[in-house]
């Protein structure tokens, strides 16, 4: 039985397969990353927060969770059914989303977070 001889590489090829393995490796983590980074950035921020109930593209939502890939709203219709829609977080930025107060009891309080 003949042994199997072993495989050269050139340096030359040797240095080409990592630039390509790097390359592909940052772009599959660059997506993730990015996202991340935005959605952490969304869930740190004093101005929008799980549960609260906001307009989202002109629909009333609340927010039922902030994630590291994806932020997930729940739509609420006229007709009593809700929807969830979930949006990634890179593209949270670019979302027409207003934050509903309600004033207290007469008080002039509201739920707002300073």
């Amino acid at each position: 039985m003949n042994p199997i001889p072993p495989i050269e590489i050139s340096p030359s090829l040797l240095t080409w397969a990592t630039a390509i393995i790097s390359i592909i490796v940052v772009l599959a983590i660059r997506d993730f990353a990015t996202s991340f980074v935005k959605g952490m950035k969304f869930k740190l921020s004093k101005d929008f927060n799980q549960g609260d109930q906001v307009v989202l593209d002109g629909k009333k939502a609340l927010i039922i969770s902030i994630g590291a890939k994806q932020t997930i709203f729940q739509l609420s219709d006229d007709d009593h059914t809700y929807r969830w829609r979930y949006v990634p977080n890179t593209r949270i930025e670019t979302l027409k989303l207003e934050k509903v107060i309600f004033k207290d009891n007469g008080t002039g309080a509201t739920n707002a977070k300073k």
